[in-house]
């Protein structure tokens, strides 16, 4: 069994299960409470010995934090040793809608997107409730470029030390910021409602972009040309997908892009979406 984390209400919750089709059981493992209001994003990361790993998962040779925030405008970050939170971090003015985890010169740095139309970055180095009341040395920077209200974030790592971070906003763009300087590399056009989604993957050596919206789309780009690729409006038969595969655009219905999600299965890598009509 794995430990995940799941979020009711301003409730986090840890389950053993099972990941096999054929589980039923699902028992709690933990209950962490400190939150006001309803939780809005979760991102676990661990903090290695050399600190400087980038990782968000299973990592078992260092130690592993979880990161929430919500509709109480605060980041708090937990021990998951003794599942005690060590640190709150304030300066957002609205709910807080995204977390990403990501390293910068062996320190271990958080980005956050809220409904007050910004990208805050912090500084996780020994993340101390001393520290914490310091928010000259914890938060580092505010990106605040979006027109309305910031929805998603995703990071990828375009060499072996530079990372991109990429939003989505209500203002229907997607923005790719610099993490080394900080500075606004582009501002992607083409979607039609709030991007609330985002997934970044690499097919060995292009990195790719697919990105969800209200305007019932999910559109992939190409990060390293910054184009627009392929539009997909609905789920395609396989029939369709056949008539289709030299085309640019599938047509049809799809609800609202909520999440995305890129895995692997039998060596194919696929996306995974979830809208509102529950597909």
């Amino acid at each position: 069994s794995d430990s995940k984390a799941f979020h009711k209400s301003n409730l986090v919750s840890f389950h053993d299960h099972d990941l096999r089709p054929t589980a039923s059981n699902l028992t709690c493992k933990h209950t962490l409470s400190a939150h006001e209001g309803n939780l809005c994003a979760l991102k676990t990361y661990t903090i290695n010995a050399d600190a400087d790993t980038d990782t968000d998962a299973d990592v078992v040779d260092g130690k592993q934090y979880l990161a929430s925030a919500g509709e109480d405008q605060t980041i708090k970050l937990w021990d998951l040793s003794n599942n005690t939170v060590t640190a709150t971090l304030t300066g957002h003015q609205e709910r807080i809608r995204a977390l990403e985890y990501y390293t910068h010169a062996g320190a271990p740095m958080l980005a956050s997107a809220s409904y007050d139309k910004t990208i805050r970055l912090w500084n996780l180095s020994n993340p101390t409730q001393a520290q914490a009341q310091a928010q000259a040395q914890t938060q580092v920077q505010t990106l605040s470029d979006h027109d309305e209200s910031v929805y998603s974030l995703a990071v990828y790592k375009q060499n072996s030390s530079h990372y991109i971070l990429i939003s989505g906003s209500e203002d229907c763009t997607i923005k790719l910021w610099n993490l080394d300087n900080h500075s606004l590399i582009a501002t992607l056009h083409g979607h039609e409602g709030t991007v609330r989604a985002l997934s970044v993957y690499n097919d060995g050596s292009t990195w790719y972009l697919a990105s969800g919206s209200d305007d019932e789309c999910i559109k992939i780009w190409n990060l390293d040309t910054l184009t627009l690729v392929h539009t997909i409006t609905k789920h395609p038969t396989q029939k369709q997908n056949q008539q289709n595969q030299n085309q640019q655009q599938h047509s049809g219905s799809m609800g609202k892009i909520h999440s995305l999600l890129q895995f692997h299965h039998n060596g194919k890598k696929l996306l995974a979406s979830a809208d509102v009509n529950g597909t």
